[in-house]
């Protein structure tokens, strides 16, 4: 029989606790950003290490596009994101929940619908 595990609470030296089962030399990976994130914490950081390619959680990455810098023009959006790959895609939407995507491909205008799928969880 399979056991669900919730949600981490905390993450200690390579021990995770959740408030159903303890998981002991769990490897926890940090993805590593360049400047200070205003919606990632620290938890969202490992969570997403644990779910990206190697090269991913080797580099530093960088800030490249925020609204409340770069507005909300689509267009600008594209012309500052087309040279990066691969990118993580995080929105806040209003009511404060988190999500996103890891981005495989590079961002670019289309009028065809394009999309390479690897994993969805």
């Amino acid at each position: 029989m399979r056991r669900r595990v919730r949600r981490c609470k905390c993450v200690q030296h390579n021990t995770v606790s959740t408030n159903k089962a303890v998981v002991r030399e769990m490897k926890v990976y940090k993805i590593r950003l360049s400047g200070k994130s205003e919606i990632l914490t620290e938890l969202m950081l490992m969570q997403l290490g644990t779910h990206v390619t190697l090269s991913a959680r080797i580099k530093e990455w960088d800030c490249v596009f925020t609204i409340a810098k770069d507005g909300t023009s689509l267009r600008t959006f594209y012309s500052k994101l087309y040279k990066y790959c691969p990118t993580i895609l995080v929105i806040k939407d209003t009511k404060g929940h988190v999500f996103g995507a890891y981005v495989s491909e590079r961002w670019k205008n289309s009028k065809d619908f394009y999309l390479s799928l690897i994993h969805i969880c």
